[in-house]
């Protein structure tokens, strides 16, 4: 589960009756980076956390345990590319690469409008999760000529990723 506010994640054991307490663990993840996420991609390995409104981007260790903050990475993502890459709402695995997708974005000081935004932040998971080598980015505000920025979700078919825009 992705904390949307408060920066702590929770794990149910599908294994364990669902109204158990034992079948239940939280951690707080806020002294590692972890604020407001929308949604979690999985790779086989690794839970991502997709950030919300800001661009510390936080991954677990499924394979380590979760309540220990070893198990736990973070990387600033912050201008990957020369792009503002932060603020995202969900994300695509299509078995080599995390894909971010674009939502709202930090306002810099004094700023009051235009925090959504359509730069999609990718990773490599061949590389390191810490290394500014395994991440890049893409505006695709003006693809085909068409402005769409701020998506709220989509999918991947095997092949494309598809991009459902809230604004234009």
């Amino acid at each position: 589960f992705s904390p949307l506010q408060r920066g702590g994640a929770l794990r149910y054991d599908t294994t364990g009756e669902f109204s158990a307490v034992s079948s239940w663990e939280f951690f707080d993840v806020r002294p590692l980076g972890m604020k407001a996420c929308v949604g979690a991609i999985f790779d086989g390995r690794y839970m991502y956390y997709a950030a919300y409104g800001h661009s510390t981007m936080l991954r677990f260790d499924t394979r380590l345990p979760f309540r220990d903050s070893d198990s736990w990475g973070s990387y600033e993502a912050a201008n990957t590319g020369g792009l503002d890459t932060g603020g995202f709402d969900g994300a695509f695995f299509d078995g080599r690469y995390i894909v971010f997708i674009p939502w709202i974005r930090t306002l810099a000081p004094g700023e009051t409008k235009n925090k959504v935004h359509a730069n999609f932040l990718r990773y490599d998971t061949e590389g390191a999760f810490t290394s500014p080598k395994s991440w890049d980015s893409y505006n695709a505000e003006r693809t085909d000529g068409l402005v769409s920025r701020g998506y709220n979700g989509g999918a991947f078919d095997g092949r494309f990723f598809y991009g459902a825009p809230m604004y234009d």
